[in-house]
């Protein structure tokens, strides 16, 4: 009678289906119905041959329960001796039933028959060097009356120690269970379970089948391991210029699916080739996501481990394990491994740039993990990690040319002392290769949080994504290793010692195509082709002729034909249709190069033309009276659809003439052109409905010189106007501007006349301190000498900090030019009668419907990156205002991204790059994230007529500026500043005029008022809370403090450096607590009160630290004797008003040493003291009077009368 499983049979149960809650990847919750991949058997033809017939003839179900107990593990052991085996398998009862199974023996004479007819089929004989049967085997078999496989139960006899009175009990059902899972791994064993040593006979026939890929299986120790760690301290890296260009990368991703076997048989839930792409598919979306989006990987907190990281001077990274390290820093803390690569993924391109070089490189490194997850390129290692485990390390692919330019100039920026090994209780080593050990921990980290969770027990799924080591069994390795080892060698053939050499003919007349086989010896030094004819033939190949064979037999699962190919011993070539060699050159050919091969083909096919949608530009009849205009460039410019089959340029007309049809080759002058039916549907389109262009667009197609990656053409008419665009027409300067311009000035000059003139908007982002304001006061000036400011009116928004040195600016150099000033309570539009109106981008906010009334030619905003958010009210304000020309100032027009430049780009000329979406994905996503050079050359190209950047340091440009400028920086008191000053100044002349001119004493005592006025005025003057002693210290308060957080903030996006002078304690404090509240970054504060060891600390800080770019330092304190040169600006906050003490702070920073220009900014506040005792300092600057000794005493000797036009 038939018996049930008892209940304390352990048996582990896993349901088809499961609905479960986990917590993963950012902390969230995901609710996932996950299948149960259950354990396959018959995963081979071979092993489903076992079990077919014994499944037709089960009876009383058996096999169905068989299985379920050989899946949970009821089979204790197996053991062959001859053609009988004998297995344990756990039942019902404590003590194993015993099984035994017995096949029948092959007869000698029968298998010796076989043998020879197998020898007589070389591409049978590849396939078991490589431990695989060919299909072909059971008819040779047949053939030779040997019947592989039993074909009755009647074939086997089986013994079970069970109870069961039925032939086959589920005991011996699992064992034949077992067998096929054996047999799936071992393919010899179906020999072997007839009494048949295949190996033995083969090697007999001097063929050799070798169990060799364990022993290849390398210890992860000696591959990252180098010399030990004997002095701990971390030599500085030398800095590299060199970034690597990660759009170089090529996704191999595809082709290593064609190439991977999909069902090895060591996996036994299925084909792991569909496991492995699913798998690789989600994290090559997680990476792509990881790139814009950090938590996609990681939990970030909110930036601020990315900020402390950035603000580290030294890190080194300490490798524990395949995917466990630490990060060490010079403060002597220590990161964990997700920590540091959550907070290099969170760090923003600004904090990069101040980051410390070690910080910058490890970024660069997770960079590339990240892009060869998101590309595919990066691939499974099998390693040792001691005797009894192994594990899967990630690591980039060798195929790829892109992948090993980033290596290898990663391997310039991680330097040895960078990287260290340190495992459990062993002793520190530096890592041997350092970036591809820090490299292959950031892939294999990521890889296991970026691929899914897999909740069935699949120990060959953790091995390669979890990382979970695969255990010895037995004191062996695990049996599964051989065949991991074998499907990961094909990520490695391109190492083999025999490559192969695909030579490809074709006859354009027949319409076919002929493939031979040869092969190069990688050992050869002159790199011989020997036909794969001659491997057959010549006997100087006897010995290495199936290790040739085995090689080759590789690109099989590629080449149709292949064996028959290997059978006619390479006499008789591979033929193809037009048909069906499109594939195989399209499909094929790639993914054998990606093992190795060496592929000649005829200059024909050397290059496939694929048809490309393009167009030609040309001019409109109708438009050809306009003047060249952005405005009216629909006016100008028309275009005709044209579809490029390589050089040629043809009509969809003529295109359709071809009669091209879909998926097959076709001869064209010469080459071949090959259409896919998406191809065809993307042209019918285009030329069925024919799209429009807007002017905008078309601009940037003449400029980009390209159209959806096709070159367009252009007629001559075309050309000569983006030429005369670009080149531009020299511009006479107008008669009335006081001021020599530099050469390069006059140039930037006339580039805006010209501009204005095209109609095009512009964006002057000279660096700092190259008279950008000049340059566009002259094109003011030239507008008002041509009467454009007649009638409508130039209006310019800038930072209330700046209205000052507009002022005086525009007076100085163009004093025919009338501003006015629109500020303060009283402003009144009604008394603009000017050629200017200037204000400030508060008053345009709140004022824009008033403002909008007015009509102006020429709209200019300064500092332009005060609308870099395009979202703000204050951008959309001045996106509002109407103006036929449009000039934005700018000396960092990107400070953060790209998306900066494009709302000042959308300003300047609107729509031209299109919507902030698609400038996103067209350029800033390429350019930031992917370090995409070909993206930013198209940007530069589309961008060059409209933007015009110099830089202090390009000495071919700018040749003749002075190593150091000096500028004055004129502010506006604030109403509370301007009542505090007029009251102090009524009250301190009241009190000097009352005392006696006479003795000594009483010249002595008036001085001593008049110096003490000074003071009083100057520290209201630098900010009124200075003065008053109170606890307000907003800087909207203070025409100085808003104008230095201003010039910082553009000194910061500049990446430069600066020291600030002060005469006062009180006032440097709260500079650096204004600095570092707008900043982020509190800057180091010298002055009377600090030791030597502070002042030089603070001295190499900033001299080594990229984050330190702001130094405060008293005047007195640090008027001498320090050596600053880091700095490119020096900023006098307050003046002494005695040009040697100046000049001697300023010589700290320009000096021996020096290698940037100086810009040396000197803060004035205007309509005070500080002006007229400017204007007079400046007059008597050669006088032999003005010494170091003077200082400000000279003013205490002045008449009440003089006292009182300079003060009042």
């Amino acid at each position: 009678m038939c018996r049930t499983i008892s209940p304390l049979l352990r048996i582990p149960s896993r349901p088809i289906a499961c609905i479960v809650t986990i917590s993963y990847n950012k902390e969230k919750t995901y609710r996932s119905e996950e299948k149960t991949m259950k354990l396959q058997y018959g995963n081979t033809w071979w092993g489903s041959e076992w079990l077919k017939a014994l499944e037709e003839a089960d009876h009383a179900n058996r096999l169905p329960r068989g299985r379920v107990y050989a899946r949970g593990g009821a089979v204790i052991s197996m053991r062959r001796e001859g053609e009988t085996l004998t297995a344990k398998v756990q039942g019902t009862r404590r003590t194993p039933y015993h099984v035994t199974l017995t096949l029948p023996p092959f007869p000698e004479n029968k298998v010796q028959a076989f043998l020879d007819d197998v020898s007589r089929h070389p591409s049978i004989v590849t396939k078991l060097l490589h431990r695989e049967l060919s299909p072909a085997v059971m008819e040779l078999a047949e053939k030779a009356g040997l019947s592989l496989f039993p074909s009755s139960m009647n074939d086997i006899e089986m013994h079970c120690s069970c109870p069961d009175w039925a032939h086959l009990c589920k005991h011996i059902a699992a064992v034949i269970y077992e067998v096929s899972r054996a047999i799936d791994n071992d393919p010899f064993q179906v020999f072997s379970l007839h009494g048949m040593s295949l190996v033995s006979e083969l090697k007999k026939r001097h063929v050799t089948i070798t169990n060799e890929m364990s022993a290849k299986i390398p210890r992860w120790d000696d591959l990252v391991k180098g010399e030990l760690v004997k002095d701990m301290a971390l030599p500085l890296a030398e800095e590299t210029a060199e970034i690597p260009d990660f759009t170089k990368i090529k996704s191999l991703f595809s082709l290593w699916m064609r190439v991977l076997p999909a069902s090895p048989a060591f996996y036994g839930r299925g084909s792991f080739g569909r496991v492995y792409e699913k798998t690789m598919t989600g994290v090559r979306k997680t990476a792509e996501k990881a790139l814009f989006d950090s938590s996609a990987v990681y939990v970030v907190g909110g930036g601020k481990d990315s900020l402390e990281l950035a603000s580290v001077s030294s890190v080194h990274l300490v490798i524990e394990g395949l995917s466990e390290g630490k990060l060490y820093t010079d403060r002597g803390d220590w990161w964990p491994m997700s920590r540091f690569l959550a907070a290099l993924l969170d760090m923003t391109e600004e904090e990069a740039a101040d980051s410390s070089y070690t910080v910058r490189a490890f970024r660069e490194v997770v960079l590339l993990a990240i892009h060869l997850l998101q590309t595919g390129n990066a691939i499974p290692e099998l390693v040792r990690v001691d005797e009894n485990a192994l594990s899967i390390r990630w690591m980039p692919t060798e195929q790829d040319a892109g992948t090993a330019e980033a290596m290898g100039i990663l391997s310039k920026w991680v330097t040895p002392s960078m990287v260290e090994i340190a495992r459990y209780r062993e002793k520190r080593c530096f890592a041997r290769e350092p970036a591809e050990a820090a490299l292959s921990l950031f892939l294999t980290h990521l890889m296991q949080n970026m691929a899914k969770k897999n909740f069935a027990d699949d120990p060959i799924y953790d091995l390669f994504f979890m990382g979970e080591p695969l255990m010895a069994r037995e004191g062996r390795l695990h049996p599964e290793a051989d065949g991991i080892a074998s499907w990961l060698s094909y990520f490695h053939l391109s190492a083999a010692r025999w490559q192969p050499v695909l030579l490809v003919s074709d006859d354009p007349k027949a319409k076919a195509f002929r493939l031979d086989l040869s092969v190069v010896d990688s050992e050869d030094s002159e790199g011989n082709v020997l036909p794969l004819a001659d491997v057959f033939t010549k006997k100087d190949y006897d010995a290495c002729r199936y290790q040739i064979l085995k090689d080759m037999d590789l690109l099989s699962s590629l080449v149709t034909g292949m064996e028959d190919y290997m059978d006619s011993e390479g006499r008789i070539p591979i033929s193809f249709t037009a048909e069906t060699f499109a594939p195989f050159l399209l499909e094929a050919i790639p993914a054998m190069r990606l093992l190795g091969a060496r592929v000649i083909l005829p200059k024909s096919l050397q290059h496939l033309i694929r048809p490309k949608k393009t167009l030609r530009l040309k001019k409109k009849e109708e438009g050809a009276a306009h003047a060249p205009s952005l405005l009216s460039l629909e006016d100008m410019l028309d275009f005709d659809w044209q579809i490029a089959l390589g050089d040629e340029r043809i009509s969809p007309e003529d295109f359709e003439k071809l009669s091209v049809k879909a998926g097959s080759l076709i001869a064209f002058k010469g080459q071949y052109l090959y259409v896919t039916e998406a191809d065809l549907k993307k042209l019918e389109k285009m030329w069925q409905r024919p799209a429009s262009l807007k002017g905008e667009e078309l601009l940037r197609i003449a400029l980009e010189g390209s159209y959806e990656g096709a070159e367009i053409t252009m007629t001559s008419e075309v050309k000569r106007l983006l030429s005369s665009m670009k080149e531009g027409e020299p511009v006479a300067l107008p008669k009335n501007v006081c001021a020599t311009l530099r050469p390069y000035q006059k140039r930037g000059y006339a580039w805006l006349y010209n501009n204005s003139r095209l109609g095009f908007g512009s964006i002057l982002a000279d660096d700092m301190g190259l008279g950008k304001t000049l340059q566009v006061i002259t094109f003011l000036e030239k507008l008002r000498e041509e009467g454009r400011l007649a009638k409508k009116k130039a209006l310019i928004v800038v930072p209330t900090s700046l209205l000052s040195n507009w002022q005086e600016e525009i007076a100085r150099f163009a004093p025919l030019l009338t501003v006015f000033l629109y500020y303060g309570a009283k402003r009144d539009l009604a008394d603009f009668h000017g050629d200017i109106l200037l204000t400030t981008y508060g008053l345009l906010r709140s004022d824009q419907e008033l403002l909008k009334k007015k009509k102006w030619e020429v709209f200019i905003i300064d500092e332009a990156q005060n609308i870099k958010n395009p979202d703000t009210a204050q951008s959309r304000a001045v996106r509002s205002m109407k103006a036929p020309i449009r000039i934005a100032i700018s000396g960092t027009p990107v400070e953060n991204s790209l998306k900066e430049f494009w709302s000042i780009m959308e300003f300047t000329n609107k729509g031209y790059l299109g919507s902030a979406k698609t400038f996103q994905m067209r350029y800033a996503n390429p350019i930031q994230y992917e370090q995409d050079r070909k993206a930013a050359e198209r940007f530069k190209s589309i961008t060059a007529p409209m933007l015009l950047r110099r830089l202090k340091t390009d000495k071919t440009i700018i040749s003749d500026l002075p190593d150091k400028l000096e500028q004055d920086e004129y502010t506006l008191l604030t109403p509370a500043q301007a009542a505090l000053y007029h009251q102090t100044v009524e009250e301190s002349l009241r009190v000097i005029s009352e005392q006696k001119e006479g003795d000594k004493a009483s010249l002595f005592k008036r001085q001593g008022l008049v110096l003490q006025m000074i003071l009083a005025l100057k520290e209201i003057c630098n900010h009124p809370a200075l003065f008053t002693k109170e606890a307000n210290w907003d800087p909207a308060l203070s025409g100085k403090a808003e104008r230095l957080l201003d010039l910082a903030e553009s000194i910061q996006a500049s990446r430069e450096k600066a020291l600030i002078f002060t005469q006062f304690k009180s006032m440097g404090d709260k500079l650096a607590d204004l600095l570092e509240s707008k900043l982020g970054e509190r800057p180091m504060f010298l002055h009377g009160g600090c030791s030597l060891r502070e002042r030089k600390d603070m001295v190499d800080r900033f001299r080594t630290d990229p984050k330190a770019r702001f130094f405060i330092l008293s005047l007195k304190a640090a008027g001498t004797g320090l050596n600053l040169t880091a700095a490119s600006h020096v900023i006098h906050y307050d003046l002494w008003w005695n040009p040697a003490v100046e000049s001697q702070a300023t010589d700290r920073a320009y000096r021996i040493g020096q290698k940037n220009n100086v810009l040396v900014h000197r803060f004035i506040t205007k309509n005070t003291f500080e002006e007229k005792i400017n204007e007079i300092i400046q007059k008597k600057r050669s006088l032999a009077d003005m010494t170091v000794s003077v200082g400000e005493s000279w003013i205490g000797n002045m008449t009440d009368d003089e006292l009182s036009k300079i003060f009042r």
